[in-house]
């Protein structure tokens, strides 16, 4: 919203709507860089939520080396509350929760325990009229981390001295949900197995990983199985 008064705010009337773009760019949020305006943001927590709590008003108060501040509440006011979010260097993330008055979840790993999380996240379809956000099952990079795409190559071939040369990304999708498609004729999933990542881990190390399948041996979807090797 366009205004700084976190009292002005007690509907959506004129609110204009964006998404977090799926790659985790810090330039690339719905909120943006918050520093330089200080505005009221209002989220759409989505219709799963009772009406009374889907939308929440927000502001972002301040932010140091340590802590943001954040105050928040419901679109009428109720339910106010202000919190101070850590900062942490063990994590590459801090999660928040407007739940029960609002608190910070600790649930994400100290960042050198863990690579890729396999997971549901919101993908937006932009050639779609109007855009289309679409929950996806897929896999997100740890931030610390980047990760080369190739289908040049096959997984045997794949050694070494060639991926030195390739070209990294640390997007959280690089990895993304695009490594399968539905084929409608078949009515299932299918995998690209001549789609290869390499991931480079925070100490150098380089592995390739492809994708064989999308379901258990009981045909379920949901399952993702591959394959990867340390170069």
């Amino acid at each position: 919203m366009n205004t700084q008064d976190f009292d002005a705010v007690q509907d959506t009337t004129g609110a204009s709507w964006h998404w977090d773009e799926a790659s985790w760019n810090p330039d690339s949020t719905a909120i943006g860089d918050w520093r330089d305006v200080r505005l009221v943001y209002v989220l759409d927590r989505g219709n799963s939520k009772p009406a009374a709590e889907r939308y929440k008003k927000i502001i972002f108060q301040s932010g140091d080396e340590t802590k943001y501040e954040i105050q928040f509440s419901n679109l009428d006011g109720s339910e106010q509350g202000i919190l101070y979010v850590p900062k942490s260097n063990l994590s590459s993330y801090a999660y928040f929760t407007f739940d029960d008055g609002g608190s910070v979840l600790n649930i994400e790993p100290a960042k050198q325990q863990w690579d890729m999380l396999f997971t549901r996240y919101r993908y937006i379809f932009y050639d779609e009229d109007p855009a289309l956000p679409y929950l996806v099952t897929g896999v997100l990079i740890n931030p610390e981390i980047s990760v080369a795409v190739d289908s040049s190559m096959t997984f045997t071939e794949i050694d070494y001295q060639k991926v030195t040369s390739l070209i990294y990304s640390n997007n959280r999708d690089v990895i993304g949900w695009n490594w399968k498609h539905f084929d409608f004729s078949s009515q299932l999933y299918m995998v690209h197995q001549n789609v290869n990542y390499i991931l480079r881990d925070m100490e150098g190390v380089y592995w390739k990983l492809h994708f064989i399948d999308f379901y258990n041996e009981a045909g379920e979807k949901g399952y993702p199985q591959f394959e990867f090797q340390r170069l």
